[in-house]
C-alpha cells in the first residue's frame, strides 16, 4: 500500500517549546515508518516546519513539512494549523491508498476526513481532553466536528483509556490496540540474556517526570544491605539537572547515581538491555515511547499508573504497576527478574515497529476498508 502518516508534532514539546534536533531519527513516527516499509508499504510523512531537523536526512521514506498557519492561535507545539495539507490531499487522492492520522483532535484529521474520505483512520493517543482552556476546545471539537464531521472515520486507540475515551464520541472504534512501535533493529533483548544489579531511568529532567522521587526511593532500596551493589543510571537532559546533582550529592548516593545526559538510541540500547528494570513516576503522560522500547529490550518496567500502558504492563506481567511505589517494588523487580524479563520477550513482537505496522494495515483491511 501507499501510504500517508500525517503527525505533525514530531518530537515531543516542553511547555510550548519546541526541542531542536539534528535529526529526528529516533522519533516514534520515524519508526513507526520503517516498520511500514520494512512491511512493503511506500510511505509519506506529513509534520508541522517547526519540527524540521537541522541536519539533512536520509530517510526509506519521505518527509514532507507543512508551514503551520496563525501559530498565534494554533500553537505548533499544541494544534498546528498545516497550510497546504488539503491542497496536497486532493492533488494525490490517487496516490494514498490510506491515511493514518494521529488524534481526533487535530485540524490535520479533519481535514483529512474532509478531503479523503474512506481513505482515513485516525489513530488516537488522547485519553481524555486536552487541558488547553480548561477543555473547552476539545470538548466542543469532539462533540461538534468528531459527532459530526468525522462520524464516520475509525479510529485504532494506543491504549485502552484512549480507546474508552474516543468511543464516546466516534462508533467505528476498534477493539484492537496498537501502541507506539519500538525499533527492533536497535532495541533487542542482551544477546548473552544476562542483566546487571542496575535500575534506569530514560526521561527529560523536568518537573513532571518526577526524577526527584525516584533518586528518593533508590537511595532507600541502595541503603538495604541486601541491595547495596545496585546502581541506578538516568538517561536524559532538563532543566533540573543541577536540582538533581545536588539531591544525589545530599543523599550519599554520589557513587550510584549517574546522570549520563542525552543518549542516542544505539549509546542507550545496551544499557537500557542490561538493566534489571526501567523507573517511571510521572505526574502526567500518555503513551511513553521509552515504556514499549524496553520492553522490546527485554527489560520490565517499574510504574506508577499514570502512563496509559500501565493496564498492559500490569495485565501482562511486564513489571509491577503501583502508585507511591517504593524500595519493596524495587526489591520485588530485583527478585522477580528473570520471569518478568521471559514476559517482556514473549510479548515483544507486539510493540516492534514492524508488528505495530502490520497491525495497523491489518486493522485497516479487515475491519474498515470498502
Amino acid at each position: 500500500m501507499n501510504i500517508l502518516l500525517l503527525n505533525l508534532i514530531v518530537n515531543t514539546p516542553d511547555n510550548g517549546l519546541i526541542p531542536c534536533r539534528e535529526t529526528n531519527h529516533d522519533s516514534m513516527i520515524y519508526n513507526m515508518a520503517r516498520g511500514f516499509v520494512s512491511n512493503g508499504h511506500t510511505v509519506t510523512i506529513i509534520a508541522s516546519e517547526e519540527y524540521r531537523p537541522h541536519q539533512p536526512e536520509n530517510n526509506s521514506f519521505d518527509v514532507i513539512y507543512l508551514p503551520s498557519r496563525l501559530p498565534f492561535i494554533f500553537k505548533p507545539a499544541l494544534l498546528p494549523f498545516p497550510g497546504g495539507l488539503y491542497r496536497h490531499l486532493k492533488k494525490n487522492k490517487d496516490k494514498y491508498d490510506l491515511v493514518i492520522s494521529s488524534e481526533t483532535f487535530s485540524i490535520a484529521s479533519l481535514i483529512a476526513t474532509i478531503a479523503l474520505p474512506g481513505k482515513v483512520m485516525i489513530w488516537q493517543e488522547l485519553p481524555t481532553h486536552q487541558r488547553l482552556l480548561f477543555k473547552l476546545p476539545s470538548k466542543i471539537w469532539h462533540n461538534l466536528a468528531g459527532r459530526v464531521i468525522m462520524r464516520n472515520t475509525p479510529v485504532v486507540g494506543r491504549s485502552l483509556p484512549a480507546r474508552n475515551f474516543i468511543r464516546q464520541y466516534l462508533k467505528y472504534v476498534s477493539d484492537k490496540i496498537v501502541d507506539h512501535g519500538a525499533n527492533s533493529e536497535i532495541f533487542r533483548p542482551n544477546p548473552e540474556n544476562t542483566h546487571q544489579k542496575r535500575f534506569i531511568v530514560i526521561s527529560q529532567l523536568i518537573k513532571r517526570k518526577r526524577i526527584d522521587y525516584i533518586i528518593s526511593q533508590f537511595a532507600k532500596f541502595a541503603a538495604m544491605p541486601e541491595y547495596s551493589d545496585y546502581t541506578l543510571d538516568i538517561v536524559g537532559k532538563g532543566p533540573q539537572k543541577e536540582e538533581l546533582q545536588k539531591l544525589i550529592l545530599s543523599l550519599g548516593m554520589t557513587e550510584k547515581i549517574n546522570l549520563r545526559g542525552f543518549l542516542t538510541h544505539k549509546e542507550l540500547t545496551p544499557l537500557s538491555a542490561s538493566s534489571t528494570g526501567l523507573l517511571v513516576y510521572t505526574d502526567q503522560d500518555l503513551n511513553m515511547v521509552t515504556i514499549p522500547e524496553s520492553i522490546v529490550n527485554g527489560t520490565p518496567v517499574l510504574t506508577n499508573t499514570v502512563p496509559c500502558t500501565a493496564s498492559f504492563i500490569d495485565s501482562n506481567q511486564l513489571g509491577i504497576v503501583k502508585d507511591n511505589w517504593g524500595p519493596d517494588e524495587l526489591a520485588q523487580m530485583a527478585e522477580n527478574y528473570p520471569a518478568l524479563h521471559t514476559n517482556c520477550l514473549n510479548i515483544r513482537h507486539m510493540l516492534t515497529e514492524k508488528g505495530c505496522a502490520a497491525r495497523l494495515v491489518e486493522i485497516w483491511t479487515t475491519e474498515f476498508a470498502k
